[in-house]
């Protein structure tokens, strides 16, 4: 009697293999880059109240684009051919402290605010910072969702939960 077996090519197996391979290493790239670039946001977050950085320069072939830091807040703005740059510039200055009367209002809180508004020729959008960090924080989740399992039990999440409130618990007595 003649039973046929699949013939398996060594070639197809070895792609296998590499790809599989490959898709890992891709992964752990693409997560320490993204890590990388968090802890950038998060430094960034945390220089934005005492330091202004700003980064300006040419876009397309006559516009001036410009991203600077304030308080929290990242702001990017796209000029019209008026404001015109040959070269990228890079300078950061020192955020004024808020000194005034007490009877002035508290200054605003910019920690919710995502605006979008162009006034004479100039786009002006505003980002809050932790924008970034949740973003870059939530990049190798999306892409590797399938990836990931959750072993953790309630016990652990709750004794996790303790630990970050009890964390931040002790940075708010130590102001």
């Amino acid at each position: 009697m003649f039973v046929a077996t699949p013939v398996t090519d060594a070639r197809s197996s070895l792609r296998r293999i590499s790809l599989h391979a490959m898709l890992k290493h891709l992964q752990v790239a693409s997560t320490a880059l993204s890590l990388a670039a968090c802890v950038l946001a998060i430094v960034l977050w945390s220089r934005s109240y005492q330091t202004s950085d700003r980064v300006m320069g040419p876009f397309l072939q006559s516009h001036m684009f410009q991203a600077y830091t304030w308080q929290g807040t990242c702001h990017f703005i796209v000029s019209g051919p008026a404001y015109r740059l040959d070269l990228w510039e890079y300078y950061s200055s020192p955020v004024p402290q808020q000194t005034g009367a007490a009877n002035m209002p508290a200054p605003r809180s910019a920690f919710w605010e995502f605006s979008i508004r162009e006034l004479g020729g100039v786009l002006h959008a505003t980002v809050p910072m932790w924008f970034f960090v949740v973003l870059f924080g939530a990049i190798p989740l999306v892409l590797f969702r399938k990836r990931i399992k959750c072993r953790y039990s309630l016990r652990t999440l709750l004794i996790a939960t303790t630990l970050v409130a009890v964390a931040l618990g002790i940075a708010a007595a130590s102001r």
